[in-house]
């Protein structure tokens, strides 16, 4: 990065009194006089000087001017008529103007091309709203702004070598107007005081592809009636003191490879604000989370930065869940409904962590379960009040593009093929605009995970809370035509069964509390609107969350007679059993009475059936119930309702309650397993309540395990698991191996794809050559080939310290050949010292081979 330090400083410069007016007359040198006609004497004559520090100078007229002197005008015109008029600045002469336009008047094309020297203008204007079209191409040289540089709609900056500066550091500096400014190299260098001079940038647009743009002073994007946007791409690198967009400006982060540098370290505060007012923009979206990019503290020249580049995660290229049909699923129910303090916008609030929304404090508490938070990063964490070893207590917020996007990972990493997001109608049909927005940006989270992780969604509306005689169904409506308008749903995730997205609805039939429609009438109606009475592109597969009493209605249920046509409307039923039973032998129960026979009843009725099963319940917090009220016996009460719905005839689809709900501690993703991982204030249920020792992730495990087990892919078993898997990544690599190795930091599919050491083999790779992954100097590689008794010996370097599995070889007699595969799976390891052998008895030292071990995975 270049720093200016001092630059020419010009007075006395008038923008008015305006001298004679000077017209080329030829093209050529603009220190020929002849070629130059003034009016000093009130008609235009052959010229005796070169216009001077008063006069204005026009080039029109097809005129092209080589400036190969210094010179000084008030006024400078490159066409000021219908033709069209040039300069080049191509020696290093420097020409000082008061007003510099580039394409002034009527419909003339005017062009300055600078590759030398040095322009100093007071104020420039290239183009105009209407009319004259006027370019600026600079390639090299100086162009000194010393006041205002302005586009206009027919104007085009382009700057693509040299540097654009200013010479007074004390004023406002700003590059305006309705045109666009185009750099994909050179500088832009502006010096002031941060604490009293900007750098504004309200050009309408601004194409930045590479590049350095260094301002002392704080740069504004737009003004109060100006807005710009600001497009940094490719390697463009913008280095500010601080940074602010006012008005409908957009900041547009395109790649991964430009950056914003902000003056002095963890300067997020900026970025988080303009997101959270839409004017942040990654490749022309909105994003209201400033988790979508990385923030580092690095020392430029001397100085402390805040580096800013967009988020580039290291994508698992695998094969995606199958998004047409709902059969063979393992799927979730996922909230998203944290927020915190400070996560979006002015958001105070602490929703679902703590009562009233409260900071969390211990003593105030909803949740059961602390979050396992070892892989978040810091700009995922939000500080409580709470403490933990003597630090603060940290939360997640689900607005965080990287917390969501963890979340579906875990779930591609553990063979969860999506989820049922929820949608609260009492959500949706509230004034909290805030609150919907975050759930919104929630579930296009979600959607862009399942995008990257080949993951299926779908949305869930829960109609709890919502009297019958309330909007919910005008809510739910307008809800549904708004996803599919703005293409969510038409998303290639978005999951779908018999040839229409699926859309589920939960709560109608539960007799107690509000739940929607107490009419089985109106209940069967919106269903039928979603299946057959809504137009073409609404249509949807209807999903039904019922009672878990549903097909008795009893218990839970509604008991009038309509329920069962409402019940058997639904395309798939799936009945609640939370808290139904609270025992293994309960479960059993539960599977004779309810699951055979309801399985049964859909079959006859020709409806799809997927049971509900669920870990452990506890609300204590939540709402002052027992500890630990349904205990999860280490997985085993879990296990037993997913081999009970397997072996019951369930083996098309299974709904796990829930992914992320800590409040009623039926959560299965990553949560704290002692309490030694726990705040040191409240009441926390730990993975190690009923006495087991388990890991952080032991219920997405066994939910890995019952994926297995509904596919056939494993015997049915009534017992749980001792070692649930996954043991390996999709590539094979064991999990235990990228352990020994420290690799898993940000899951382990994620780790397998990298390149630690920079050797140019992906960590899988080197699991198969048995190389170190974390040493460039261990490689997968020929070590030579001798001749022993009339035989080749090739050796080679890689050992077992990763894969054990046996090595093949390839042979060729010439590189534009076939190769044919002399040993397949054969030739065993060395681990001792890594060096392994085959000898090719075919082969003579007379003839030409070439050789290439290879080892297959699974």
């Amino acid at each position: 990065m270049k720093k200016v330090i001092s630059i020419l400083l010009v007075t006395g410069l008038s923008l008015s009194s305006w001298g004679a007016v000077y017209a080329r007359k030829a093209s050529g040198n603009w220190s020929t006089l002849t070629q130059w006609q003034d009016n000093a004497t009130g008609s235009y004559i052959t010229s005796t000087v070169l216009p001077g520090s008063s006069d204005t100078a026009v080039i029109n007229n097809s005129m092209i001017v080589a400036l190969n002197t210094d010179a000084t005008v008030s006024l400078c015109q490159i066409v000021n008529n219908a033709n069209s008029g040039m300069l080049n600045v191509s020696s290093t002469n420097m020409l000082t103007v008061s007003s510099l336009q580039v394409g002034a008047n009527s419909t003339g094309t005017g062009t300055l091309n600078q590759t030398a020297g040095t322009v100093f203008a007071a104020t420039t204007t290239v183009g105009r709203a209407t009319g004259a079209p006027g370019t600026y191409n600079l390639t090299g040289g100086t162009f000194n702004m010393n006041g205002t540089l302005t586009i206009n709609s027919t104007g085009l900056f382009d700057l693509n070598g040299g540097v654009l500066s200013n010479s007074y550091s004390g004023a406002n500096r700003t590059i305006g107007g309705t045109g666009i400014f185009r750099m994909s190299s050179g500088a832009i260098i502006i010096n002031g005081t941060p604490a009293t001079n900007l750098f504004i940038v309200s050009v309408a647009t601004f194409d930045m592809t590479g590049g350095e743009i260094v301002t002392e002073k704080q740069f504004q994007l737009g003004t109060a009636t100006a807005s710009a946007v600001f497009n940094l791409g490719g390697t463009g690198r913008v280095f500010a003191d601080s940074f602010s967009a006012l008005s409908s400006s957009k900041m547009n982060f395109q790649g991964t490879n430009s950056a914003l540098y902000l003056g002095g370290q963890n300067q997020r505060s900026a970025i988080t604000a303009a997101a959270a007012s839409g004017r942040i923009q990654i490749d022309g979206t909105n994003v209201l989370d400033s988790s979508f990019f990385v923030y580092e503290n690095v020392n430029v020249a001397g100085k402390d930065w805040t580096k800013i580049t967009v988020f580039n995660p290291t994508t698992v290229q695998l094969p995606p869940v199958d998004a047409t049909t709902l059969n063979g699923k393992v799927l979730c129910g996922y909230q998203a409904w944290f927020t915190a303090a400070g996560d979006y916008g002015s958001n105070t609030r602490w929703i679902h962590w703590a009562r009233n929304h409260a900071m969390p404090a211990g003593t105030n508490l909803t949740i059961e379960m602390y979050p396992d938070l070892s892989e978040y990063a810091d700009d995922e964490l939000f500080a409580t009040t709470m403490t933990k070893g003597g630090q603060p207590a940290m939360l997640y917020s689900g607005t965080r593009y990287k917390t969501v996007r963890r979340h579906v990972r875990w779930m591609q990493e553990y063979g969860i093929d999506g989820a049922f997001v929820q949608r609260f109608v009492v959500t949706q049909a509230g004034a909290d605009t805030s609150y919907k927005n975050h759930m919104l940006n929630a579930l296009k989270n979600f959607q862009t995970g399942c995008e990257e992780y080949g993951r299926v969604f779908a949305v869930m509306y829960d109609v709890s809370a919502m009297a019958a005689t309330s909007s919910w169904w005008s809510v739910i409506t307008n809800d549904w035509t708004m996803l599919v308008d703005s293409g969510i749903v038409g998303s290639d995730r978005y999951l779908k069964h018999n040839g229409k997205p699926v859309v589920g609805i939960w709560g109608f039939g539960f007799k107690t509390d509000p739940h929607g429609p107490d009419d089985p009438a109106v209940a069967l109606a919106s269903i039928n609107w979603f299946k057959t009475g809504a137009p073409a592109q609404y249509r949807a597969t209807v999903f039904g969350g019922v009672p878990g009493q549903w097909r008795t209605r009893d218990g839970d249920s509604f008991t009038a007679s309509g329920w069962t046509g409402v019940y058997h409307a639904f395309d798939v039923v799936s009945p609640w059993t939370v808290g139904r039973y609270n025992s293994n032998s309960g479960a059993d129960t539960w599977k004779t009475s309810r699951i055979v026979p309801d399985i049964a009843d859909t079959q006859s009725a020709g409806i799809g059936y997927c049971p509900v099963i669920w870990p452990g319940f506890s609300w204590y917090n939540l709402n002052a119930g027992p500890k630990n009220e349904i205990k999860r016996d280490g997985g085993n009460f879990y296990w037993r309702q997913a081999h009970n719905a397997i072996s019951a005839g369930a083996t098309n689809m299974i709904y796990i309650a829930m992914f992320d709900e800590v409040d009623e501690a039926t959560a299965i993703y990553k949560t704290a397993p002692t309490a030694a991982q726990t705040p040191d204030q409240g009441y926390w249920l730990t993975l190690d309540a009923d006495g087991y020792s388990l890991p952080s992730d032991w219920y997405l495990r066994l939910a890995f395990e019952t994926g297995r087990m509904l596919r056939k892919e494993t015997a049915l078993t009534a017992t749980r698991p001792s070692n649930p898997g996954p043991f390996s990544t999709v590539h094979g690599t064991a999990l235990s191996w990228l352990n020994t190795h420290q690799l898993i930091t940000d899951g382990a599919e994620v780790a397998d794809a990298e390149d630690p050491d920079g050797d140019g083999f992906k960590t899988w790779q080197e699991y198969l050559a048995g190389t170190d992954p974390t040493n460039a100097a261990s490689l997968f590689r020929m070590t030579g080939i001798s001749f022993s008794n009339g035989a080749a010996v090739v050796s080679w370097y890689g050992t077992a310290g990763g894969s054990a599995a046996p090595w093949s070889m390839y042979v060729s007699t010439n590189l534009s050949g076939g190769w044919t595969l002399a040993a397949s799976n054969s030739i065993p390891r060395n681990p001792v010292n890594g060096t392994n052998r085959w000898v090719d008895s075919s082969a003579t030292n007379k003839q030409i081979r070439f050789y290439r071990p290879a080892v297959f995975g699974p």
